[in-house]
């Protein structure tokens, strides 16, 4: 699926980082933190990854101040989950999705921040 989205988002004209679970996804995202020129316009990551879940990465980035628009995805969606998505101020995509749906919450996340 990783590939897929990469290959998908890269398509659409979006630079790509991508992870292959949640410590690399915290690495990289500390390393661009002090570089405003390679911050992410957006961030996209799986509820459910091995290492940090990407609740835990959301929760360090909003406890850093980090406003960027992070879409989280999960194939467990539940009432606590959307509400803690909202808490954090992340969309919640619920597998399975299709391409064009993602892309239009990324559109949407970038459009309000």
């Amino acid at each position: 699926m990783r590939a897929l989205l990469t290959e998908e988002l890269e398509r659409d004209g979006y630079a790509v980082l991508a992870a292959r679970d949640g410590r690399e996804m915290a690495l990289r995202l500390r390393t661009v933190r002090h570089c405003p020129l390679r911050s992410p316009n957006a961030i996209v990551m799986d509820v459910r990854m091995p290492g940090l879940s990407g609740l835990e990465i959301l929760s360090e980035l909003r406890a850093a101040e980090w406003t960027t628009p992070v879409i989280l995805i999960t194939a467990f969606p539940d009432p606590w989950l959307a509400a803690e998505a909202r808490r954090l101020d992340a969309t919640l995509v619920a597998k399975p999705f299709d391409v064009e749906t993602l892309l239009t919450c990324i559109h949407a996340a970038r459009q309000a921040a």
